[in-house]
């Protein structure tokens, strides 16, 4: 049997992949419910990962998103990113 991945970040944080996607099929539910369109690029949001190995660390490659305002998972990478880009700009800063 082959393991399961945990990304974890360089605190040493595990990175919640499986719950965000959990939360994103759960929304696409909802839209599908209601009959949105959106709903299918929704549920596939996120469903490869792929990873490369960098020294001694894995770094996410390849992946398909959704970029959708309202995604779970799309909105969860955003404020990694963003959080990111405001530790530059206060490290810079100070």
């Amino acid at each position: 049997m082959s393991e399961i991945f945990e990304d974890i970040t360089d605190n040493g944080k595990v990175r919640p992949w499986r719950e965000r996607k959990i939360e994103n099929v759960r929304y696409a539910e909802y839209l599908a419910i209601l009959e949105f369109k959106r709903a299918h690029d929704i549920r596939g949001c996120g469903e490869v990962l792929r990873f490369r190995k960098i020294g001694d660390h894995l770094k996410l490659y390849q992946t398909w998103f959704c970029h959708k305002r309202l995604c779970p998972l799309c909105n969860w990478r955003k404020s990694m990113k963003n959080s990111s880009q405001l530790k530059q700009i206060i490290a810079e800063a100070v």
